[in-house]
């Protein structure tokens, strides 16, 4: 038994609904007997704050920076001298790197999220927000 990234673009209104929604929605495409690889193994989401973002970084981007943290083998003990943007971001990249752990979502700047929803039932609705949700799941 493994591990492996999954990684999805959500859309809709209440994040722990709508990742209700998506695990559903896994569940049915590939299977429900677990170690699927996808975010269907994950028991919850956690949403990564907007204001980690930098100013013109996209949602992609911070993920990939996220999973770079998650790559530093740093014992605990060793943590403190890691810079700034390194230790806020360590709690999220735990949770991404944790097979067994939540989800992450990093909700998506608005005009990523405009072409996000472009196409989709969602293009041109208001008060809906758009993921980029992520973790390490079991397969």
């Amino acid at each position: 038994m493994g591990t492996t990234n999954d990684e999805r673009v959500m859309v809709g209104k209440a994040l722990k609904a709508d990742f209700a929604q998506l695990k559903l929605e896994l569940r049915r495409r590939h299977g429900s007997e677990g170690y699927t690889g996808t975010l269907a193994e994950k028991d919850t989401v956690v949403e990564v704050p907007a204001s980690l973002r930098g100013k013109r970084q996209t949602a992609a981007d911070l993920l990939r920076e996220i999973e770079q943290v998650a790559c530093i083998d740093t014992p605990a003990d060793q943590i403190k001298p890691l810079a700034e943007r390194q230790r806020a971001l360590l709690p999220y990249a735990m949770k991404w790197g944790d097979k067994w752990g939540p989800a992450i979502a990093i909700p998506l700047a608005r005009k990523e999220a405009s072409e996000a929803k472009r196409g989709t039932q969602w293009a041109g609705k208001r008060g809906v927000t758009v993921w980029l949700v992520a973790g390490m799941c079991s397969e």
